[in-house]
């Protein structure tokens, strides 16, 4: 079964997600489009982009150059082909509905109907980026946003913790801003802690104080362990911060 989750697109009313990989790794994408201006929104499903599995083994072969009748067949043949492409194309575009929910069920139905008879939306939405205290008082609907992550940031123990372990990857030096990787930091996190502290170090990542920038760099290590190392089960958070 496939259970879906949304995620928002900048801090608009539109969300997107990819699921459901092909043998090749590559996923299907449903965006729920709000139409800025006239109202509503409107769904798009589309194929992965996996040449192997949604097009033809092999584009027609070349015209022979012989006969006008035979361009005739090439040009057909060639038009054929593309017509049966479906890698990266759009499979299925919903009519424009009022609400969010809405088109959350007109697009359910149809990739009930496509991919999975069973597939099912993961409630609520995540969160694109960690909101900023001015994003939050100028966009309400961010309030409710969790995160899906793979690490937080522990307030009292000054350090950042691997999320679904527990374990410590990353320490504060008391009474000052280095951060060191912590000792005992497993081999497939290093990389991602190293270059996370990279980012963390730069000077406008420090402008807007200690809580943010620690926060921001436990959000950044999470997504960077989250995407690049494998068999992690990240967890669902009201917030990054702990404590």
């Amino acid at each position: 079964m496939s259970l879906i989750r949304l995620r928002r697109q900048g801090v608009s009313d539109t969300v997107n997600a990819r699921f459901a990989p092909c043998p090749h790794g590559h996923e299907w994408f449903i965006e729920l489009q709000q139409n800025v201006g006239a109202g509503g929104y409107a769904a798009t499903l589309s194929y992965p982009n996996c040449p192997a599995c949604f097009d033809p083994p092999s584009p027609p072969l070349k015209w022979d150059g012989r006969s006008n009748e035979s361009y005739g067949v090439y040009l057909k043949a060639i038009d054929d082909y593309r017509k049966a492409c479906c890698s990266g194309q759009v499979a299925w575009r919903g009519r424009t509905v009022d609400t969010l929910d809405d088109a959350k069920a007109l697009a359910l139905s149809a990739i009930r109907g496509v991919i999975d008879p069973h597939a099912r939306w993961m409630a609520g939405i995540e969160a694109y980026c960690l909101y900023t205290p001015s994003d939050l008082a100028a966009y309400p609907r961010l309030k409710d946003d969790y995160y899906f992550t793979c690490a937080s940031y522990d307030v009292a123990q000054e350090c950042i913790r691997h999320e679904p372990t527990g374990a410590v990857l990353i320490t504060f030096c008391v009474g000052a801003e280095e951060c060191l990787i912590s000792d005992d930091v497993k081999p497939q996190y290093h990389e991602q802690c190293a270059k996370a502290i990279v980012e963390y170090e730069k000077e406008h990542v420090q402008r807007d104080g200690k809580a943010r920038a620690r926060t921001w760099l436990a959000w950044l290590l999470g997504e960077y362990i989250k995407d690049e190392v494998a068999g992690q089960e990240p967890v669902v958070l009201p917030s990054i911060r702990k404590g």
